[in-house]
């Protein structure tokens, strides 16, 4: 997934700041930071270039091809699909619910698979909303992180993005709950994790829009912080301790996992 997972970080960068004049501001005062961040980025030189790489592969690549899938795909079947994906993840948000001992959220997500698998048409249609069920996003990632595994060096994956050793350790324990894994066609679900990855583009074409403005010279910067301003917000579900938007973070208090993620 070149770029995806960056490009999603800063939309939820972007959340914080007023528009992209402040975010670009923001994107100055992290490189003026950078040195307070050494110990979280021992690889920078090899980071870089592996950013560069995933940034030209995304440039050259995947976004045209997400334009063009944008220009022939009609909205309600693109938000059809995506909805589908999202269903299918939902096994994987139960199970890591259920290690991190958050049962209510458990069985909420549980019915919300249910529904949307039954009345919403394989999840074509997100018929939980309706209901009230919020869609929550758990992964083991943050799981190891509720049981207490430090955040680890930040690391690019070619192809795939930023990461850390914890979360990366995370995304293989992950991998083995996606329902596609084990569908006995691999002609189509080889088509289906195509169809994902060109879909998952496509929703973030507004977000790379917003960093080609926003981070000016301060790309890899800018998405550094913002990767673990995202994991440090997931981990604590949308409430993290209070921290400057570019997480020089102090000491996490006793019982809480370490932080930002």
């Amino acid at each position: 997934m070149p770029r995806f997972k960056y490009l999603l970080l800063v939309a939820t960068v972007i959340s914080v700041v007023a528009d992209a004049g402040s975010a670009r501001l923001l994107a100055a005062e992290l490189a003026d930071t950078a040195t307070t961040r050494l110990n979280d980025d021992p690889y920078e030189r090899l980071n870089k270039k592996l950013f560069s790489f995933n940034d030209g592969l995304d440039r050259y690549l995947m976004k045209p091809v997400a334009k063009g899938y944008v220009a022939v795909t009609p909205s309600p079947v693109g938000r059809g699909i995506t909805n589908f994906f999202n269903n299918l993840v939902e096994p994987r948000v139960v199970l890591n619910d259920v290690l991190q001992g958050k049962l209510g959220h458990a069985v909420s997500d549980s019915v919300r698979f249910l529904l949307n698998s039954t009345l919403g048409i394989g999840g074509l249609f997100d018929v939980a909303k309706h209901f009230g069920l919020k869609r929550h996003s758990e992964d083991f990632g943050q799981t190891l992180a509720v049981w207490g595994v430090k955040r680890s060096s930040y690391f690019i994956i070619p192809v795939f993005g930023p990461s850390s050793v914890r979360d990366t350790i995370g995304e293989l324990v992950d991998f083995f709950t996606y329902p596609l894994v084990y569908y006995h066609d691999v002609g189509v679900s080889s088509g289906l994790y195509v169809l994902r990855l060109v879909n998952s583009r496509a929703n973030l074409l507004d977000a790379s829009d917003i960093l080609d403005i926003a981070a000016g010279d301060y790309r890899y910067e800018f998405v550094r912080e913002a990767y673990w301003q995202n994991r440090k917000n997931e981990i604590y579900d949308g409430n993290p301790p209070l921290d400057l938007p570019y997480m020089i973070e102090d000491e996490p208090a006793d019982g809480q996992p370490e932080g930002p993620p």
